[in-house]
């Protein structure tokens, strides 16, 4: 991985601070697509600072949803969130 020198450390801890506020906007107006184009736009941001091209980011996340359906998953807890088994 490429060395970042302080200004794109900054920007890149600014973009996932950032969305990770925007993420509450998201759970309080949850039908609300502009509030998820806000998280994307930052994602997006992040990614890019990081070196990685939207592509990639859909092509990993792409690849990431296929190792996860091959997982084995617990049942969900009372916040409905179910994680996969660590083996």
């Amino acid at each position: 991985m490429a060395r970042r020198n302080l200004r794109q450390t900054q920007y890149h801890v600014s973009c996932l601070t950032h969305m990770a506020e925007e993420m509450f906007e998201v759970l309080n107006d949850p039908y609300n697509p502009e509030e998820y184009a806000d998280c994307l736009i930052l994602l997006l941001g992040a990614a890019r600072n990081a070196g990685i091209s939207a592509d990639q980011l859909i092509q990993a996340a792409h690849d990431k949803h296929l190792v996860n359906t091959k997982r084995t998953w617990e049942k969900p807890d009372a916040y409905v969130i179910s994680r996969h088994v660590k083996w």
